[in-house]
């Protein structure tokens, strides 16, 4: 081999499988929770219970600026097809704004009324 002794071929192919493996954990995590948002209407919001977002939640949970405002990204929590990529701020997500079996749970901001969806793919 011209030069290239044979542990350079081996972490050469060692370095190219890591990067595939790592990037298909990015791409496509197992069990990884997207977030969709929906616009409701005042009437359809007063049958849950409404959760006024304040600037103060906005700071504590920049995924919320993303889905909400529809702002740039601030955080890396939220990548371009909706899925989250932290899961311990998906399960207070889920938690603090979205409704179970027996409760109905939307946001209000500046008027406009949202329903808040997880989703585990």
């Amino acid at each position: 081999m011209s030069g290239l002794k044979w542990w350079k071929i081996v972490l050469i192919i060692f370095i190219i499988i890591f990067v595939i493996r790592t990037g298909e954990h990015y791409y496509d995590p197992g069990d990884a929770c997207g977030i969709h948002v929906f616009d409701v209407n005042e009437s359809v919001a007063r049958n849950g219970t409404v959760i006024h977002l304040t600037e103060q939640d906005f700071k504590e949970h920049p995924v919320l600026v993303e889905v909400i405002k529809g702002e740039k990204p601030l955080s890396r929590m939220l990548r371009r097809d909706g899925v989250l990529t932290d899961r311990k701020e998906a399960k207070y997500l889920c938690d603090r704004f979205m409704g179970n079996i027996t409760e109905e749970k939307y946001v209000e901001y500046e008027g406009k009324y949202y329903e808040l969806r997880l989703y585990i793919r």
